[in-house]
């Protein structure tokens, strides 16, 4: 009887890299690796780090995270704010995906003062929008309905139909949840606009989603507030 044994994968130069960087345990040993592998500290690596850490970031958010925390570090190396900030967005992304909603907000704090000394609008504008879910989480209504109209001014300058449109959605509830149902229905109304034009759809969400929003915007919120108010 013969046994057929499979041919043992060799990984590849890259696949020992991600496995040597997710399985690092803290900042000090992140350190130590680029110390010993000065040859990675470059900016093409750091956005193959960002990549891979897109790629994980619904997979393995601890990996994602380990990535971003990495192309963190090149770029501070090699001196480039720009990519440091979308490391720290990347971070950012990666916690709150993980629940840490706090230390989301943090990094992108730091993400955003970073791309506003750089001058980059559009990147700018795409973390404000990515830091409202953390900051309405943590309950911070103002704060989240603040840098949501930051983001939104950048955005209709540019003439960034799609993402005006998600970040209707995420305003339209958060102001749901306050019970500002006039305001939330604005918001639903431009999103029900925005998702009739089949060249900007929105990933997951579908019209009759959102015309079932509307419609409890505009009849079970106002009864709601007013059983409230009695």
């Amino acid at each position: 009887m013969t046994v057929a044994v499979a041919a043992r994968v060799k990984p590849t130069p890259g696949a020992r890299i991600s496995l040597a960087i997710s399985s690092l345990p803290d900042g000090s040993a992140l350190d130590r690796f680029f110390a010993r592998h000065k040859r990675l500290v470059n900016t093409p690596f750091a956005q193959w780090l960002l990549e891979r850490s897109r790629e994980q970031l619904r997979v393995d958010f601890r990996r994602s995270l380990a990535f971003a925390q990495s192309a963190d570090r090149v770029a501070g190396r090699v001196g480039d704010e720009h990519l440091r900030a979308l490391a720290l967005r990347a971070a950012a992304n990666a916690l709150s995906v993980g629940g840490n909603n706090q230390g989301a907000v943090d990094l992108h704090a730091q993400a955003i003062a970073a791309f506003e000394r750089v001058g980059d609008g559009p990147e700018l504008a795409r973390t404000l929008s990515a830091c409202v879910q953390p900051l309405l989480l943590l309950g911070r209504y103002d704060e989240a309905l603040a840098t949501a109209e930051r983001a939104r001014q950048i955005f209709s300058s540019q003439g960034d139909e799609l993402r005006l449109a998600r970040l209707d959605n995420a305003i339209g509830n958060l102001l749901h949840r306050q019970d500002r149902f006039a305001e939330a229905m604005a918001c639903y109304e431009r999103l029900t606009a925005q998702m009739a034009n089949p060249s900007a759809p929105i990933g997951g969400t579908t019209l009759i989603d959102v015309e079932l929003v509307v419609r409890e915007s505009t009849t079970v919120g106002p009864v709601m507030k007013d059983n409230g108010q009695k």
